[in-house]
């Protein structure tokens, strides 16, 4: 987790001076273009590539496979890939931006699937610092074509699209070499039986990444269209700040993914996926009290003073997103289990409550309607899993304790709706958090020292 953050943290930061440059140097217009030419890119590769690199993955990781065959065997579908892309680029004139820059829309594409496939085989291999160091390396390189290509030659969209082709080329030759991954893909064998299993595990991932595309993006729709394009601003604006739990989640689950397969692959060890539920469990919940507690005096300073009714929403979005973190926690068992068809069962569900909620609420009680189904739609997909896995894996865990503290985060988020006091509420909910997990939290803190002081442990 720690190599992870690292890159992590650092890359978003390195973006986020990116916007800037991209506004100050582009128009509008061509702005536009660009964020929707990669935008149907990002949409298309989980599409064209049948989730191939998460295959690779998942199968390279399998100790009953030779990684060398699983990479070879995911190299061995890329042809296809680059049929599908070169038949859509070339052949879709119904969307202006991908007919005028197809050229660039192919090579992006093609571009991005094979880096995937390779940073997420490095991965599995458990060549960790390689795989971080390649998110700096792309996010660098890309930050420094920009620079030149933008701001220097004044390239416009053109240098935009030529950053990111040559981000990519770089990454994939730093992966190829750190990773000796050309090596790997020599000695492997294609088999068919194996491309058959990893299509049959792959294939779901493919509406899963799809409907979470149709979550992010048909709330805001629906606000734009049914009451006003200000008011969507607005929960745009609020739903930023949750952002700050995804963050914190999305390193969690890098590391956690890892953990979790090897586990499953070696002793399947129960005990081990309750400590690391808990962690999960507990990190959370102080993040989200923390937010909750500088909701209502930093945040509206932060967004500044139009967007100041964007902290009445930001509670609910927040419990939503507080809800997704256990979903985070399940999805690395069931690929674990290679049962990604409850992922993608789960994942249906809550786009269909969330779009059909969005539906009904939205009109009658405008931004709140759009929060209310986000909640609903991360209840529903969390319960589903949790449920789910345990045909598969028994984990204990307190019930009786882990309801109280949800209720408890709830309470204070209704609380800071309410504005009563933010800061002494969420203190007081934390307060009562370590009272309730005293002795797992003595007990965690044990296994820290133990680990400072260069033991060992295992948990």
């Amino acid at each position: 987790m720690l190599i992870f953050s690292f890159s992590i943290l650092l890359s978003k930061l390195i973006l986020s001076f990116m916007l800037p440059l991209y506004t100050r140097t582009m128009s509008t217009s061509e702005y536009g273009q660009a964020e929707l030419l990669t935008n149907i890119s990002q949409m298309l590769v989980p599409v064209f590539s049948v989730c191939m690199p998460s295959a690779v993955f998942r199968f390279s990781m399998d100790e009953s496979i030779d990684s060398k065959n699983a990479l070879k065997t995911g190299a061995s579908f890329l042809p296809v890939t680059i049929i599908l892309f070169l038949a859509f680029s070339f052949f879709t004139r119904w969307i202006q931006v991908i007919y005028e820059y197809n050229s660039f829309f192919f090579f992006i594409s093609i571009l991005t699937v094979i880096r995937s496939g390779l940073s997420l085989y490095i991965k599995s291999c458990e060549k960790n610092t390689i795989f971080s160091i390649d998110v700096l390396v792309y996010n660098l390189t890309l930050s420094c074509f920009n620079v030149i290509l933008l701001l220097l030659l004044k390239k416009g969209i053109i240098g935009y699209f030529f950053s990111i082709i040559l981000a990519n080329v770089i990454s994939i030759c730093f992966l190829s070499i750190a990773g000796k991954v050309y090596n790997d893909l020599w000695h492997g064998k294609a088999q068919k039986e194996l491309l058959v299993k990893m299509l049959s595990y792959s294939f779901p991932i493919i509406f899963t990444d799809l409907a979470w595309a149709l979550i992010s993006t048909t709330d805001k729709y629906m606000i734009t269209n049914q009451i006003s394009d200000s008011d969507n601003g607005i929960y745009s604006a609020a739903s930023k700040i949750p952002a700050v739990l995804t963050i914190v989640t999305s390193i969690f689950s890098e590391a956690w993914v890892l953990s979790a397969i090897r586990n499953f692959e070696g002793d399947n060890d129960r005990s081990f996926y309750e400590n690391v539920f808990f962690a999960m469990h507990i990190s959370v919940s102080f993040v989200v009290l923390l937010v909750l507690a500088l909701n209502n005096t930093f945040i509206p300073l932060f967004l500044g003073e139009q967007f100041y009714d964007s902290a009445k929403y930001t509670p609910l979005l927040l419990f939503g997103a507080y809800l997704s973190a256990y979903t985070l926690y399940y999805s690395p068992l069931f690929s674990a289990c290679k049962n990604t068809k409850a992922i993608m069962a789960s994942t249906i569900i809550g786009v269909s409550a969330n779009i059909l909620l969005n539906y009904l609420l939205i009109p009658q009680i405008g931004i709140y309607g759009a929060c209310i189904a986000t909640v609903i739609s991360s209840f529903l997909i969390c319960l589903y899993r949790t449920i789910r896995i345990r045909k598969y894996i028994v984990i204990n865990i307190d019930i009786h304790k882990w309801i109280l503290s949800v209720v408890l985060v709830l309470l204070v988020m209704v609380s800071v709706i309410l504005e009563w006091n933010e800061a002494l509420v969420s203190a007081a909910g934390a307060i009562a958090l370590v009272v309730l997990y005293r002795e797992k939290l003595l007990y965690f803190k044990s296994l820290i020292v133990e680990y400072i002081r260069g033991k060992g442990i295992k948990l």
